[in-house]
């Protein structure tokens, strides 16, 4: 089987537990589900071993077709070298032993055994949950902030431009790529790695995880102006945006990204639309 003929999507949380997912599993054994870390955490977080049994049950049907990705702190220290990046997100130990989980833990009857050892991982889970709720919160005071960097023509602009297909201006694209860009530095320094720099190889810096990130905020940015609508206050619904976005900017990477959310689905297109617009490394390196 030829790397070219997979379909490797992304899966979102909401949407391992869609018959349409097993549906596309069963229809070609090319068509490839990848999970995100940031989809495990959201799995653990409450209820650990009820809520995984329950959510991978389609994904441990067709276990040779499911792809774990690494962690997203050593993903974020990776470099944005084209030549086998997708191969290099890939956890190939988490992929290759995917199988036995699912025989060991997910397709049995819960013992203590078992829950004792997913007890740990439901700890980590929201310890790493209660870490990134401040982050969130964040997100939303930063994208508060964008609407002053934008001027009020651009705003309007942005209005009804995703609904109705209207593409962005040459003007619109430039400054939403140095948003990307700003949005990027910031989440690399905060996982304390060296400051990206403008002048240099700009594919490295678009095939990197941060600014991938930082183009699905910008992507969620344009969803919102584009509804008019009000900047989410609710913490937990902010932190699952956090999540949602964090699975959007690994899709980026692969072949697409199956969602149930029309509006993740939305600011995914136009995050991987700038992505692509810059050179960046989308479809798997197919396009």
């Amino acid at each position: 089987m030829s790397q070219r003929d997979l379909d490797r999507r992304v899966i979102d949380t909401n949407y391992l537990e869609k018959p349409e997912l097993a549906r596309w599993l069963g229809a070609r054994k090319t068509n490839i589900a990848v999970i995100a870390h940031p989809t495990m955490i959201e799995l653990h977080r409450r209820d650990a071993l009820r809520t995984i049994q329950q959510a991978l049950r389609i994904c441990c049907q067709y276990s040779r077709q499911v792809v774990i990705l690494r962690s997203t702190d050593q993903l974020i220290a990776l470099t944005g070298r084209g030549k086998g990046l997708v191969n290099r997100l890939v956890s190939p130990d988490e992929t290759r032993q995917f199988g036995a989980y699912c025989r060991t833990v997910i397709e049995v009857a819960p013992t203590s055994e078992i829950v004792d050892h997913v007890a740990p991982l439901e700890v980590q889970a929201r310890e790493l949950r209660d870490a990134l709720a401040r982050s969130a919160a964040n997100l939303i005071v930063r994208l508060k902030q964008a609407d002053d960097i934008l001027t009020a023509g651009e705003r309007r602009e942005l209005r009804g431009m995703v609904s109705n297909r209207r593409p962005m201006s040459g003007p619109l694209q430039r400054k939403t790529c140095a948003m990307a860009f700003d949005l990027a530095q910031e989440l690399t320094q905060a996982a304390g790695l060296a400051p990206l720099v403008a002048t240099a190889d700009r594919n490295d810096i678009v095939n990197r995880l941060a600014f991938r990130y930082g183009a699905m905020i910008v992507g969620y940015y344009v969803v919102a102006k584009d509804h008019d609508g009000r900047w989410i206050s609710n913490p937990d619904k902010q932190l699952r945006q956090v999540f949602d976005l964090k699975i959007a900017s690994l899709a980026s990477y692969f072949d697409g990204l199956m969602t149930a959310e029309g509006d993740l689905a939305a600011s995914y297109r136009i995050g991987r639309s700038l992505i692509a617009a810059l050179g960046g490394y989308v479809r798997c390196g197919r396009g």
